[in-house]
C-alpha cells in the first residue's frame, strides 16, 4: 500500500498528517458505459479481465523484442504518385559535379546535373535527409531515424551498405557535413535539459566509430546548426543564435550569425552581424567565398561573402522559406551547394531545383522528376459516444471542501459543482450561464465565492449562499466586483467580512488573450460590496504557471501570496516565493523560497504550508524567523517536509479548519486528516480509508 507521507532525504521526523484518509473519485457520467474502476489514493485504475501476472507477462515479451522502424505495425496503404517538385528540398553536388543527391519525402534521390529523371536510392518509413558527397563521391552522409533514433548514417551512391555514424539512443543528430580527408562527420546533436526545447551542439565523429567528440558547448554557442568545413579542413562554419530559442525573437534583429571555429585552436569567431541574420554558411570548393542565407523583409536571400576581403553582395532573392523563427531543428535552411569549379551553386526556390552563376546571380531550373511511393500506416480510431445529459469528467479544478466536511465544490467543465461526501451525486451549483471557477467558502460555511468569465464582457467576483438550499431554488449570487475583468481566487478573511481576490490587467479588452495579462493585482473587497482596495501587484507567473492564490492571515492583518524570484543564472527557472504583505501592500516579508513550487496554500493557523513542487504534492512548517527567508528544497530541508503523493498532486489545499490536507489528483479527491498526529506511519497507512463517488 502506498505510503501517504513520504519524508525526504535530509528532512526531520515524519509529519503526522495521516489518521485519517479518503479519497472521492469523481466519476460524473454514464456507468453503462464506462469500464469498472477502483479508486484508491493513487487515482483511478482501470480493471480488465485479464490476470495481471498474464499481462505483465506479454507485457514484458513484446518489451523484449527489438523494435524495427522498416517493420509493419499495423494496417497499411500505398501511396504512389510522380511529382517535380518539393519542400525544403535538401541537396548536395558531388565531387566529379555530374549529379545531385537530394531529399524528398523521407527519401533521397539521385539526379543528373542537367536534369531529367530522379532516381530512389532509399525508400521504407526511415526518414532519410540531409544527403552530403563524401569528398571522393564513394558514400553519401544522411540523417535518418532508421535505428529508432534520428542519427548519422552513410550509404553508397546507390542507396546500399547502409551504416550507422553516430549511435545516439536518447538524443537526436543531424546536419551532417564531411570533413575534406573523408575521416570525419560533423553533426548537430539535440539535448534537452531546462526546457522540453532542448539545445543543440556540434560534435564529430569519426566514421570508423567513437562515440563522437565535442565541438561546441551549448551554453558557449546556443543552437549551433548548418555545420560545414573550410576545403582546407581548418575551419568548421555554423550558425549560432543569440542565445536559446525564445518565441518572441525578432528575425529581423539578426539572431541568428556565422561564426568560424578553429580546429587547430579552438578559437570561435563571428563572421557575420547582419540585420536579417545569417545562417547556413556553405564555402566554395577554391576557398575564396562563403554562401549563405539572409531575411530581408519577407524573403530569404542568398549572399556570398569574400573571405579574402570580407564584402557581401546578394546572389539571389525568393529562395526557400528559413527558419530563423522557428527551432530550426533541422538547420536554418536546406542544404545547398557550390558546382566543383565554384562557379554555380545550387538550391531550392520555389519547390524547384534550381543553379544560379555565382558571378552574375542568374538562374537555370534543374528540372527533375521523381517516383514517390509511400507506405501509410492506418491511422487508430476510438470511437467516442457524443451528447447526452451527462459527461464523465476527467478533471477537477478548484476543491473546496465546507467547513463542516459534508459537501465539495468544485470547478469541472466549466461550471461549479456540488456533491454530498463521500459518495453524493455532482449536481450544478448555479442556474449561471458565464463559465464559472475559483469556489470558496466562507469559514463558517454560509457563504460560497467564485468567478465567472465569458469572452464577450468579461468576469466577475460573485457570492452566494453557501449552504444547501435542499429542494428550494438557491438563492441567486450577487456581484461583489464593480467592474468587469479577469478576476480569479477569491478567499475569505478569517472573519468573513472581507474577500481577497486576484484581479487581471485588461488584456482581453485589449484584443489579447488571457495568458498575456501584463500584470496581476490583488485586491480586497467588503463582503458588503462597495469599492475594492487596492493591495499590491505582482507580476504575471505566464500561461503555462498557476495564477496566485491569495490569501488574508489568521489576524487578517497580512495577505499571503506566491511569486516568482527571476534566476540567478541565464536559462535557470525561477524560484518561488511565498510572501506577505500588510492590507495597504507594505512590509512586504518573504518567508520561504521554494525550487519549483507551482502553489503554496499556508493553513488556517498559519503553521503549516502545503504546496505542489513538480507534480506531487508536500506539506511543510511555516516558521517565524523574522526577515529571514527559509530555504525549502525536496533533497535537503531545515524544516520538516512530507510528500503527500509521488503519482501527482494539484490544487493543494486545506479543510476541516486545517486539520485536513486536501489536493486532486485527474478526477479524484484526496484527503488526509491528523486526528492522532501521534501515530506511526505504519499505523497511519493501515488507517487510511477509500470512498468512491456515484457516477451519474
Amino acid at each position: 500500500m502506498e505510503e501517504p507521507v513520504k519524508l525526504l532525504p535530509g528532512a526531520s521526523p515524519p509529519l503526522r498528517f495521516a489518521a485519517l484518509t479518503a479519497s472521492v473519485a469523481l466519476l460524473a457520467g454514464l456507468p453503462a458505459l464506462a469500464p469498472p474502476f477502483a479508486a484508491s489514493t493513487r487515482g483511478i485504475r482501470a480493471s480488465s479481465g485479464q490476470k495481471p501476472a498474464d499481462a505483465a507477462r506479454e507485457e514484458k515479451a513484446d518489451s523484449d523484442k527489438p523494435w524495427k522502424i522498416d517493420e509493419l505495425h499495423g494496417p497499411s496503404k500505398t501511396v504512389s504518385f510522380t511529382t517535380d517538385e518539393g519542400t525544403w528540398i535538401s541537396l548536395d553536388v558531388s565531387p566529379d559535379g555530374r549529379q545531385v543527391v537530394f531529399s524528398l519525402l523521407g527519401d533521397l534521390y539521385i539526379l543528373p546535373i542537367s536534369g531529367g529523371e530522379a532516381k530512389r536510392i532509399t525508400s521504407g518509413p526511415a526518414y532519410d535527409i540531409q544527403p552530403r558527397f563524401s569528398p571522393d563521391g564513394k558514400w553519401i552522409a544522411f540523417a535518418s531515424d532508421r535505428g529508432g533514433t534520428e542519427n548519422l548514417w552513410i550509404c553508397d551512391p546507390e542507396g546500399k551498405n547502409a551504416r550507422q555514424i553516430s549511435k545516439e539512443k536518447e538524443t537526436d543528430v543531424n546536419s551532417p557535413a564531411w570533413s575534406p580527408d573523408g575521416d570525419y562527420l560533423v553533426g548537430r546533436r539535440h539535448f534537452t535539459d531546462v526546457s522540453s526545447i532542448g539545445t543543440r551542439e556540434l560534435w564529430m565523429w569519426h566514421i570508423k566509430g567513437g562515440q563522437g567528440i565535442q565541438i561546441t558547448k551549448k551554453d558557449d554557442q546556443p543552437e549551433a546548426a548548418d555545420p560545414s568545413f573550410s576545403p582546407d579542413g581548418r575551419f568548421i562554419y555554423f550558425s549560432a543564435r543569440d542565445g536559446r530559442y525564445r518565441y518572441d525573437s525578432n528575425v529581423y534583429s539578426g539572431i541568428w550569425q556565422i561564426k568560424r571555429f578553429d580546429r587547430k585552436t579552438g578559437q570561435v569567431v563571428p563572421l557575420t552581424g547582419e540585420f536579417g541574420g545569417a545562417a547556413a554558411p556553405t564555402p566554395s570548393p577554391d576557398g575564396q567565398s562563403l554562401a549563405y542565407v539572409r531575411r530581408i523583409r519577407a524573403k530569404t536571400v542568398l549572399e556570398v561573402m569574400e573571405l579574402n576581403t570580407g564584402k557581401i553582395r546578394t546572389l539571389a532573392e525568393g529562395l526557400e522559406r528559413d527558419e530563423q523563427q522557428g527551432f530550426a531543428s533541422h538547420g536554418v535552411f536546406p542544404g545547398f551547394a557550390w558546382t566543383p569549379d565554384s562557379r554555380s551553386i545550387l538550391a531550392t526556390a520555389d519547390g524547384k531545383i534550381w543553379r544560379w552563376d555565382a558571378s552574375t546571380g542568374s538562374r537555370a531550373g534543374v528540372p527533375f522528376n521523381a517516383s514517390v511511393e509511400q507506405r501509410v500506416t492506418d491511422a487508430l480510431r476510438f470511437p467516442h459516444q457524443l451528447g447526452g445529459d451527462t459527461v464523465r469528467a476527467r478533471i477537477i479544478r478548484w476543491p473546496v471542501e465546507s467547513p463542516d466536511g459534508k459537501r465539495l465544490v468544485f470547478s469541472a467543465v466549466g461550471h461549479l459543482y456540488v456533491m454530498d461526501l463521500p459518495s453524493g451525486t455532482p449536481t450544478r451549483l448555479t442556474r449561471l450561464e458565464d463559465l464559472e471557477y475559483c469556489p470558496a467558502f466562507s469559514p463558517d460555511g454560509k457563504l460560497l465565492a467564485f468567478v465567472t468569465w465569458n469572452d464577450r464582457n468579461g468576469g466577475d467576483v460573485w457570492v452566494m449562499s453557501g449552504e444547501p438550499s435542499g429542494s428550494k431554488e438557491p438563492t441567486p449570487p450577487r456581484k461583489l466586483t464593480q467592474y468587469p475583468g479577469q478576476y480569479a481566487n477569491p478567499s475569505f478573511s478569517a472573519d468573513g467580512k472581507k474577500v481577497v481576490y486576484l484581479k487581471g490587467s485588461g488584456a482581453t479588452f485589449r484584443d489579447e488573450d488571457l495568458g498575456r495579462e501584463l500584470w496581476h493585482e490583488i485586491h480586497w473587497v467588503s463582503i458588503e460590496g462597495g469599492p475594492s482596495h487596492y493591495v499590491i501587484g505582482t507580476k504575471n507567473r505566464g500561461e503555462n504557471r498557476r495564477m496566485t492564490r491569495p490569501a488574508f492571515s489568521r489576524d487578517g492583518e497580512r495577505i499571503f501570496f506566491v511569486e516568482d524570484e527571476p534566476a540567478e543564472k541565464q536559462h535557470e527557472p525561477p524560484k518561488t516565493l511565498l510572501v506577505s504583505v500588510k492590507l495597504d501592500g507594505t512590509d512586504r516579508k518573504a518567508h520561504l523560497r521554494f525550487a519549483k513550487a507551482e502553489e503554496a496554500a499556508v493553513s488556517p493557523d498559519g503553521r503549516w504550508v502545503a504546496f505542489n513542487e513538480l507534480h506531487n504534492a508536500y506539506v511543510t512548517a511555516l516558521p517565524q524567523v523574522g526577515t529571514q527567508t527559509v530555504e525549502v528544497s525536496l533533497e535537503k530541508s531545515g524544516l520538516p517536509l512530507g510528500q503527500l503523493t509521488d503519482e501527482g498532486g494539484e490544487w493543494v489545499g486545506w479543510a476541516d479548519g486545517g486539520r485536513t490536507l486536501t489536493w486532486i489528483f485527474g478526477p479524484v479527491y484526496h484527503r488526509l486528516g491528523s486526528r492522532s498526529r501521534s501515530r506511526s506511519p505504519e499505523r497511519s497507512r493501515r488507517a487510511r480509508r477509500h470512498t468512491r463517488a456515484r457516477g451519474s
